[in-house]
């Protein structure tokens, strides 16, 4: 006999077997988190496992509360292992549709409302010429901080901000969509984009937040310096944004 959501969830939250699952989860959920916050030196395909294995075991308790009290028959004693396939498959599949498709559409939607594309200028023709075979959008985001991202997922795309066109000067402007670029060819903006989702997702990033890509960015900036030839507005507009921030 089903049993009803009350006492369904009486069930489920008096159980010692699944409040015991319920533990293990979350403690290696912030096991992950924590070893991501504070790992050093670690690449980015690992930082992405990290990221997703953290939102796994955030989800599992998720989908084994919502499994048991749709199926509740599923948890007899006389088959456990079609339970086990089905909550694993289906926090798989939840955790990778967030990673996938709902996180990235919801970073390039939050910032494509306030920007307009950028199909002429100096700028334009940077991206033209060093962009590759996969031609990137150059965007104009309508905001005074000086901010610069690009993103690889569905097409590619690079964002500057009106206050970073501000800020900045015409070959240091050059310097940042030629780095953007570098993380374009090199597709870390998956990495930025999974730790949007982490922001969403996880209750931990509220505390305490993942430290930037160091290799990826050195990488982006040796990019920026050979195409320029020099590392004088790789440097300059750094510095720039450095100081913009500190003095806000």
């Amino acid at each position: 006999m089903d049993l009803t959501c009350s006492s369904c969830a009486y069930a489920f939250f008096t159980d010692p077997l699944k409040m015991g699952l319920v533990l293990v989860s979350f403690t290696l959920a912030i096991a992950f988190f924590l070893y991501l916050r504070y790992a050093r030196g670690i690449s980015n395909g690992r930082k992405l496992g990290l990221i997703y294995a953290h939102i796994f075991f955030l989800v599992f308790p998720v989908v084994f509360y919502m499994l048991f009290r749709g199926c509740t028959t599923y948890f007899s004693n006389c088959d456990q292992l079609k339970p086990v396939i089905a909550l694993l498959f289906l926090t798989g599949l939840t955790a990778g549709l967030l990673g996938a498709v709902i996180a990235p559409f919801l970073f390039i939607r939050k910032h494509a409302r306030i920007s307009i594309p950028l199909r002429e200028g100096h700028l334009a023709d940077v991206v033209r010429k060093h962009g590759g075979r996969k031609k990137a959008q150059l965007y104009m985001l309508d905001t005074a901080k000086p901010l610069a991202f690009s993103t690889s997922h569905f097409s590619h795309k690079i964002f500057v901000s009106i206050g970073l066109a501000d800020l900045l000067t015409k070959k240091e402007k050059e310097a940042v969509v030629l780095h953007e670029l570098a993380h374009l060819h090199n597709k870390s903006s998956l990495l930025k984009s999974s730790t949007f989702l982490l922001g969403l997702v996880s209750p931990l990033s509220n505390f305490s937040s993942i430290h930037s890509v160091t290799q990826e960015e050195e990488k982006a900036d040796r990019f920026a310096a050979a195409r320029q030839g020099t590392w004088r507005y790789v440097r300059s507009a750094k510095q720039k944004i450095n100081e913009f921030y500190r003095e806000s």
